[in-house]
């Protein structure tokens, strides 16, 4: 149970591998706010935690430390690739049937008309091949993602985008799509040569077994056509 109740839904959300939580709590009619606490320990000395307070008088000031409503949904579905032999990477494990071994799409549907529609990964165990902690074995992962409109049967293919990672450790990441009136792609916001890599435009189909389709994001990503790809390397 949470006292004082909140004003609204928390946000809790990644800011790179930290997890951050914006809270708004509230009580009925005016206050005076004295020595802010969680649990025993004093708000003002614990360096992590941002904090306003507004004791509700006529002449306070607005609170400006939360400015977003939020609406969060708990999937908890797993994003699952190509299931291969042990012995064979380059052979589908059809022990079950071949469906149990090919990826599997799941489906989220945004809230009406908002602003931004985040998407939140974990890889609970990292991502590293060969049980390497160093850095020098890498494991990128392919994520493509489609959007349409409820109702409607056109798809639209946005860049497929690459996360690496090279521990053990749980990794966290987030796609962020924003609704914006620009009339080109924001600049890319690239991590380097782990986390976020590459948005790839376009991909020509995996020759090597077990395959792969090719695929092309919307033309609105595509830009001067200069490159199918955006990363760190070029700066686009």
């Amino acid at each position: 149970k949470v006292f004082p109740p909140f004003a609204v839904e928390p946000f809790l959300y990644f800011e790179g591998q930290d997890e951050v939580v914006e809270a708004v709590y509230c009580l009925a009619g005016p206050h005076r706010l004295r020595d802010v606490r969680i649990g025993t320990a004093p708000i003002h000395e614990m360096q992590s935690v941002q904090y306003q307070t507004r004791e509700g008088w006529a002449n306070d000031a607005d609170q400006t430390l939360v400015t977003r409503q939020t609406k969060t949904e708990q999937l908890q579905a797993e994003l699952k690739g190509y299931t291969t032999q042990e012995d064979n990477q380059s052979a589908l494990d059809i022990t079950d049937g071949i469906a149990s071994a090919l990826p599997v799409p799941q489906v989220v549907a945004s809230r009406i008309a908002p602003n931004e529609h985040w998407l939140q990964l974990v890889f609970p165990a990292g991502l590293s091949q060969g049980g390497d902690t160093h850095g020098d074995q890498h494991v990128r992962v392919p994520i493509r993602i489609r959007m349409r409109r409820e109702g409607t049967t056109d798809w639209l293919n946005l860049p497929e985008l690459h996360y690496e990672g090279a521990s053990l450790q749980s990794l966290r990441a987030t796609i962020k799509i924003v609704w914006t009136t620009g009339l080109k792609p924001a600049t890319a916001d690239l991590e380097g040569w782990l986390g976020w890599t590459e948005g790839r435009i376009a991909n020509p189909a995996q020759t090597i077994a077990p395959g792969f389709p090719a695929w092309q994001a919307h033309p609105w990503f595509i830009g001067d056509g200069t490159a199918d790809f955006l990363n760190p390397a070029n700066g686009s």
